[in-house]
């Protein structure tokens, strides 16, 4: 089973993947993820009106995604991991947060108050989540589909429940089954779901297959699957290595503080709801 039951953490709007995420790495469990976006947080100097962790956290992603667009350490790491993810979305996600009077991003990948404040409370895509898992010391493990959609998550049709297809709905079942029960030494293996515009994360699955989910929504439920199950539902198939997280190395470290010391966060605060 599951060896980590994962902590349940509540989301700021549209942030149900950073929640996700978060909820994912279990950050009661691996310190030193939490310590490193909390630094990141008291750094940013924003106003401290964010009542939950996850909320401060959830703006430290950001951060962190919104970095890794520029041509740095952070893009040359996942170009090694994943080139195309590097070539074909980050033009596109830059493309969309580009705006006449915030050229900062585009043209010197400076981040300010109102770009981060805009981006946190956008929905964030699988992509993302598998930018936020390489660097987190994780990997993707995509599926085989019957009608490939470019996502690598594993779904579910009605047809797979036909007994003349042989059950197929168990078979894929396994394959979830085998992934979160799998022993990978340091590497912790999870998974997410992505039911169309909604983020959760699979705590566990039962020995008689009920998947334990974590919403940031709507707290802790079981869900069967079953026929019914909508066929736009997504699971993705990550691990991470908290002992081996790139995102931890000192020279990355050293990489986000001196930027965020660049950019003169401090003071700015008072910009980012503005």
């Amino acid at each position: 089973m599951n060896r980590e039951d994962l902590p349940l953490y509540s989301q700021l709007p549209n942030g149900c993947g950073l929640s996700s995420f978060l909820m994912l790495i279990n950050l009661e469990k691996h310190v030193k993820y939490k310590n490193l976006l909390e630094e990141i947080f008291n750094r940013l100097n924003i106003r401290n009106y964010l009542k939950r962790d996850e909320f401060k956290w959830s703006y430290s992603l950001s951060y962190i995604l919104l970095k890794s667009l520029g041509n740095n350490v952070l893009r040359d790491f996942l170009k090694k991991k994943n080139e195309i993810l590097v070539k074909y979305y980050m033009p596109i996600l830059l493309h969309e947060l580009k705006e006449p009077k915030e050229p900062s991003l585009a043209t010197h990948n400076v981040i300010t108050p109102k770009i981060l404040h805009s981006f946190v409370h956008d929905m964030k895509t699988d992509a993302d989540l598998k930018i936020l898992f390489y660097l987190f010391g994780g990997a993707f493990y995509p599926q085989e589909q019957e009608f490939l959609d470019g996502t690598g998550g594993l779904y579910f049709t009605r047809e797979d429940f036909d007994n003349n297809n042989g059950k197929r709905h168990e078979k894929k079942l396994k394959l979830i089954m085998n992934h979160l029960w799998e022993n990978k030494g340091k590497r912790i293996p999870v998974i997410a779901l992505n039911k169309g515009y909604h983020w959760v994360a699979i705590n566990s699955i039962t020995p008689d297959k009920i998947l334990i989910i974590h919403d940031p929504l709507g707290g802790k439920y079981f869900m069967e699957i079953k026929q019914s199950i909508p066929d736009y539902y997504r699971f993705y198939f990550f691990d991470h290595d908290p002992k081996n997280a790139f995102i931890l190395q000192e020279q990355v470290r050293r990489f986000l503080f001196s930027e965020m010391s660049s950019e003169s966060w401090k003071g700015k605060e008072k910009n980012l709801t503005e």
